[in-house]
């Protein structure tokens, strides 16, 4: 199978999660009303009108419908249930495509930092920033991860890539700082995508 057929494949994953997800949660317009997504767009992410639906929304639908959102974008292969996500390092950012300078691609995924878990390495609450969901990342940047603890529940975090653990870099005493170790399966810890770059906002 080509990149091509490996990607189309994905696509199609993505829309048969959407449609099982929203089903499960009241149907889309129950989905439009927990996300602020037009119910008319979620009816064009199912049926294909969109080739791939924003990682923004996709987000958006997975932290709204109690699933993750790595499977939800078609990156987990497994069939199994999905996990919910509870409140994270980050928020998903859909704002003004001037604080970028241009329009994020379909396969981008922005973020506002959430936390101080990053600040001793200069990513501070409020800070945004970019993923090529598709990237891989490399050592030292910063990451966004799911993962999973012990009870089942799939977190949001932000760290930096140090193989073979992330690494959190941060006085807040709040915040647990203990490496965590990578999963080569994937199963307990998910590396959502390779880091683009971060934009500051400056203060009015």
């Amino acid at each position: 199978m080509n990149m091509s057929d490996e990607e189309d494949s994905r696509l199609l994953l993505v829309r048969e999660r959407l449609r099982a997800t929203m089903e499960g949660n009241g149907g889309q317009k129950a989905v439009s009303k927990l996300t602020g997504i037009p119910v008319n767009t979620l009816g064009n992410y199912v049926r294909g009108i969109v080739a791939e639906p924003p990682a923004s929304n996709l987000v958006k639908i997975a932290k709204a419908c109690g699933v993750s959102a790595s499977w939800l974008m078609g990156l987990e292969k497994s069939g199994s249930s999905p996990i919910g996500i509870s409140a994270g390092d980050v928020e998903a950012y859909e704002g003004q495509p001037i604080v970028f300078g241009s329009k994020a691609a379909k396969s981008h995924c922005r973020w506002r930092v959430a936390s101080r878990a990053l600040e001793l390495a200069g990513y501070l609450p409020g800070d945004l920033l970019e993923f090529d969901l598709g990237g891989r990342p490399s050592r030292g940047e910063p990451v966004v991860a799911e993962v999973r603890n012990e009870t089942g529940e799939v977190s949001s975090v932000l760290r930096l890539f140090q193989p073979p653990v992330l690494t959190a870099h941060t006085a807040d005493p709040t915040i647990d700082a203990r490496p965590i170790q990578l999963d080569p399966a994937e199963a307990r810890v998910k590396v959502l995508g390779a880091f683009i770059r971060m934009v500051r906002e400056r203060s009015t």
